[in-house]
């Protein structure tokens, strides 16, 4: 990959694997990213709040606003099951980035 995106769609879950893609995508700032797209699904997944009393999409753009302030991060929210959102909302962008598990 050439690494000239410049819009990227992040996954937000209540599980964590989405620090490990903002880390990714962060790691790449300077890269010609413009715009995050973080992704939120599921109402009950999304009522779900970390120790800030945040929910985790909302946690999840705040950091990215954080490691990358010249760039633009929205939050999008679906109900329904999570891959058809993160297709749905990854159309039209150059990138989506999902965490994995370690063990």
């Amino acid at each position: 990959m050439d690494e000239r995106w410049t819009t990227v769609t992040l996954a937000a879950d209540a599980a964590k694997p989405h620090e490990e893609a903002l880390h990714w995508v962060t790691s790449r700032v300077g890269t010609g990213i413009e715009r995050i797209r973080v992704i939120g699904v599921d109402p009950a997944i999304e009522g779900r709040t970390g120790p800030d009393g945040k929910r985790v999409a909302d946690a999840l753009a705040d950091a990215a606003r954080r490691a990358m302030p010249d760039v633009r991060v929205e939050v999008r929210r679906h109900a329904g099951p999570f891959a058809a959102a993160l297709v749905e909302e990854s159309d039209g962008g150059d990138l989506l980035v999902v965490g994995t598990f370690r063990g």
